[in-house]
This record gives C-alpha cells, structure tokens and sequence, in this order.
C-alpha cells in the first residue's frame, strides 16, 4: 500500500510542505496538516497541492503531482538502447486502462506517456510547475 501524502506551499510564507490535506469550507483554501506533528497545520495555495504518487526519482525524491522530471525509460537489455522521452509534468489520470494511475505529460509531444513502475529508476525530478513554469517551455525539452 502506498503512502497518502501531499504536497504544498504555504500561504503565509510560501515555504512548501508535506502532510495530510483537509478543508474546513469551501471559502477558505485548504490545509495542509504535517506529517509528523499532527497538531500543527497551515493553510495552503491549493494551486500548489499535489498528492505523492507513491514512487520515488532515480535519486530517492519522492514524485508528486505536479512534478516536472525528465524521463528516460532505461531497457535494461543488452543491445537494446535507452528512449529519452524528455521532460513532462506529472498529472494524475483515471482512464489508464480503465485504472488509476500517473502519467507525465511530455512538454512538446501528442499525448502522455504512462507512468510505470519500470519507468521509475529512469525519471529525475528537476523542479515543479509552480517554482519552475520556464522548463515547460519546448526549448528546455530537446
């Protein structure tokens, strides 16, 4: 079973957090409870939330929605050659063979490529969409 965690920036000082997500109303932005200090909780940009996937990047970084990674599906076989996707965001998605799962939506091409488990150990975490918005652009993907 995977860890439910989420992600986001704080409102008071835009420090990004990790806890359990909750809302007291719909007028106010959500709140982001820690992880390990279940009293203390902060209201968050709810642009800025995003829920942990369950894996981690090639260097042990957790991999949240809303991620950007470069991706490389590594083979493993001999003679058959690695397949650099490039750079995607990652998006949840529910119409993956009829199941959840997560995607990364590479910058610059038609459609998603899938998110796997196989994929994993190829995929590096270099920033997110809300602090890094200039790596979207087609001319960080070539």
């Amino acid at each position: 079973m995977r860890e439910i965690l989420f992600r986001s920036k704080r409102t008071d000082n835009g420090e990004w957090i990790e806890g359990y997500v909750y809302r007291i109303s719909e007028k106010l932005n959500p709140f982001i409870m820690l992880k390990n200090r279940h009293s203390e909780s902060y209201q968050v940009f709810p642009e800025t939330v995003g829920q942990f996937t369950g894996l981690l990047d090639k260097k042990g970084k957790k991999i949240f929605e809303g991620d950007i990674v470069h991706a490389v599906y590594q083979s493993g076989y001999i003679g058959c050659k690695n397949i650099d996707f490039g750079i995607g965001v990652v998006k949840y998605s529910d119409s993956y063979y009829g199941g959840a799962s997560y995607q990364i939506d590479i910058i610059g091409e038609m459609g998603s490529r899938v998110f796997t488990a196989s994929l994993e150990n190829g995929v590096e975490v270099i920033g997110n969409v809300c602090d890094n918005p200039e790596l979207l652009t087609n001319e960080n993907n070539g």
